[in-house]
């Protein structure tokens, strides 16, 4: 695993004693990803599977979002997933094997308002894997995952507005009641598939 927060790498350390190392390294900078990376294959013998979930989030209006705060949210995003992907693909290509899974977001896929920076690397994220896998295959398999909004700690909840987590907690709740709906009809031996519109908001909802 790769932090630039000791706190952080200490208490996945605590949590996962089994794992093998926790390294320093900020991913918005190649030489500290390369230098991480290098001792990451000291450590194991070899990468097989990397993950690649580093991202940050500054929710502005987009009139307010400043150069700086566009960088660095850009730099860790987009660059920093970059520079990790290339890096583990040099490896796995010279070892003939490898996945890669990236981490994007739905908000690369459809707009959602005050994540500019935010969405912009994520559709980045999606278009850089897609390009990736075309030219790793077959070798090296590479693939991402576009999660939707999930409660924890990288949501910090004082950063969200009361609207904000009434719109989360009644999409919670709406795809809840879609999941019920559909599973009732399964559970009653119904042959019919769910009507277009069940199975259209639990994917909204999601």
């Amino acid at each position: 695993m790769l932090d630039r927060n000791a706190a952080a790498r200490r208490k996945i350390l605590a949590e996962l004693p089994s794992l093998a190392s926790a390294l320093e390294a900020d991913v918005s900078s190649l030489t500290q990803v390369q230098a991480a990376f290098a001792e990451a294959v000291r450590v194991m013998g070899a990468v097989d599977v990397l993950i690649n979930n580093a991202g940050i989030s500054i929710r502005h209006n987009f009139l307010d979002i400043t150069p700086e705060e566009w960088d660095k949210v850009i730099f860790v995003n987009l660059t920093g997933v970059f520079y990790v992907a290339q890096t583990a693909a040099r490896h796995m290509m010279e070892r003939g094997s490898g996945v890669i899974l990236q981490t994007a977001s739905t908000n690369g896929i459809m707009g959602y308002p005050f994540y500019a920076d935010y969405n912009a690397t994520k559709a980045g994220v999606i278009e850089l894997t897609k390009s990736m896998a075309l030219e790793l295959a077959p070798q090296v398999r590479v693939c991402a995952v576009a999660p939707g909004y999930a409660a924890g700690d990288f949501n910090f909840q004082a950063s969200f507005t009361d609207r904000i987590n009434g719109n989360n907690n009644n999409k919670i709740n709406n795809n809840k009641i879609n999941n019920n709906k559909i599973n009732n009809k399964i559970k009653g031996g119904e042959q019919e598939c769910p009507p277009p519109t069940d199975m259209g908001n639990l994917r909204t909802n999601t």
